[in-house]
This record gives structure tokens, C-alpha cells and sequence, in this order.
């Protein structure tokens, strides 16, 4: 069995339980999450390294998963 399996935790009835997931930014071009700012479109970034549109965000764990990032 793999030994980066997790439990599924039963989800908390009060929402203040809830733990926040920290927020990431994942560049495509550069392979790393990367610092990015917003340009002028709602849900559009630029990498802060590269200058290029390309970033994808979520959750630090959810990304981490995605693109196979390791640590």
C-alpha cells in the first residue's frame, strides 16, 4: 500500500470547525508555485518570475496533487 494514503475525516456539522486551506498559485511555464498578481480579467494571474498568464490556483494540497509536486 502506498504511504501517501490519508483517512477521509467525517466533515464537521459546525462551519466554524471547518479548517482553512491555504491558497496557492502554480505556474506552467516555470513548474513551481510562484507569487502572482491579478491583471485587469476577475480570475486571471501573471507569475511574478516569468510574466506569463499562465498560473493555475487552488489549494496548496490540491495543486500539490495535480501537478505531482513533491514537498
Amino acid at each position: 500500500m502506498n504511504s501517501d494514503s490519508r483517512q477521509i475525516q467525517p466533515v464537521p456539522k459546525n462551519e466554524e470547525d471547518v479548517p482553512s486551506a491555504k491558497l496557492v498559485f502554480f505556474c506552467k511555464k516555470c513548474g513551481e508555485l510562484v507569487d502572482a498578481k491579478q491583471t485587469r480579467k476577475k480570475f486571471t494571474f501573471r507569475c511574478a518570475k516569468c510574466g506569463k498568464d499562465e498560473i493555475a490556483f487552488g489549494t496548496e494540497e490540491s495543486i500539490r496533487n495535480h501537478y505531482r509536486i513533491k514537498g
